[in-house]
């Protein structure tokens, strides 16, 4: 049976896949976590939304930023600091 934190997890990864691509931004999914940015300038609309307990938050960002290097993401400017 599937928890409420994973039943909330599975729904805000759905909404973020369909907003994404409505949008056309960039869904990457990883096994421990998802990064989203749909390329609008702001913050609000680039997501990391992690979906195990047990990762490290800094892990996740370190993770995240190479993956905007390497395929040309713009990062968000407070993402990498004290990386």
């Amino acid at each position: 049976m599937i928890g409420n934190r994973q039943l909330v997890i599975n729904n805000l990864e759905e909404k973020i896949r369909i907003f994404t691509y409505l949008v056309n931004g960039k869904f990457i999914q990883e096994e421990d976590f998802i990064f989203v940015t749909t390329e609008i300038p702001t913050d609000t609309f680039n997501v990391l939304l992690p979906k195990s307990s047990y990762i490290k938050v800094h892990l996740i960002l370190e993770v995240a930023s190479k993956i905007c290097l390497l395929k040309n993401i713009p990062l968000v400017r407070g993402l990498t600091s004290g990386i």
